[in-house]
């Protein structure tokens, strides 16, 4: 139950960037949710609630699928992108939404990813 409500979650996350983007997210086992390639842009999302963001709360992208992700890059000759989208609500008012873009990293800490990021929206 948990796993499904973080995908589903995942998934919203993916459709606003792809919305952002004004592109379609790919299918579920591309090595990128979304990928811009008149734009050469390659988009990984995280998304995250604002709980995510005490402590030392980090995303990392495994050895594995990192691999699969540069070569992708390599391949089509794109750059790689990390957006993170940070959800979180102020008591029982709606959900607000914020979305940071920062250059595609293995391992970041969220706080750090906010920091440095450009928000875009």
């Amino acid at each position: 139950m948990v796993a499904r409500r973080l995908e589903k979650t995942a998934e919203r996350g993916e459709r606003l960037v792809a919305k952002l983007f004004g592109l379609k997210p790919t299918p579920k086992l591309a090595p990128f949710d979304v990928v811009d390639f008149n734009g050469g842009v390659a988009v990984e999302v995280k998304t995250v609630s604002a709980l995510a963001l005490g402590g030392s709360n980090k995303i990392h992208i495994g050895n594995k699928a990192w691999k699969r992700k540069q070569d992708f890059l390599d391949q089509y000759g794109l750059d790689g992108v990390l957006v993170v989208v940070v959800l979180y609500r102020h008591s029982h008012s709606k959900l607000h939404v914020e979305v940071y873009s920062l250059p595609l990293r293995q391992h970041i800490r969220i706080s750090t990813a906010i920091k440095s990021g450009t928000q875009i929206a």
